[in-house]
C-alpha cells in the first residue's frame, strides 16, 4: 500500500474536478448516472477529458454506480494508471 494524498473538488483550469492526486498528476471524475447521461456520457465530459489530457494530466472517469459495486475493478484501474 502507498500513502496517497488527494484534493477533493480541486479547480484545475475551468472546472472543479472531483479528485486530484498530485503525486501522479491524476484526475478522477465520478459521473452521476442522471447528470451525465448513463451509459453514454455526454459531449461536455468528453471535452473536459480531452482538455485535461492535452494539459498533460492522466484522467479516469467512473460511473457513480460502479464505485460501490466494483471496488476491485476500480482499484485495478487506479494501480494500472499510477504504475
Amino acid at each position: 500500500e502507498i500513502d496517497v494524498k488527494f484534493d477533493r473538488e480541486k479547480i484545475i483550469g475551468y472546472h472543479a474536478v472531483d479528485f486530484y492526486i498530485p503525486q501522479f498528476n491524476l484526475i478522477i471524475e465520478v459521473d452521476g448516472t442522471y447528470w451525465h447521461n448513463y451509459p453514454n456520457g455526454n459531449k461536455k465530459d468528453e471535452e473536459q477529458t480531452q482538455y485535461y489530457k492535452s494539459k498533460g494530466y492522466k484522467i479516469l472517469r467512473f460511473w457513480d454506480k460502479d464505485i460501490l459495486g466494483n471496488e476491485s475493478e476500480i482499484k485495478n484501474k487506479l494501480v494500472e494508471v499510477v504504475k
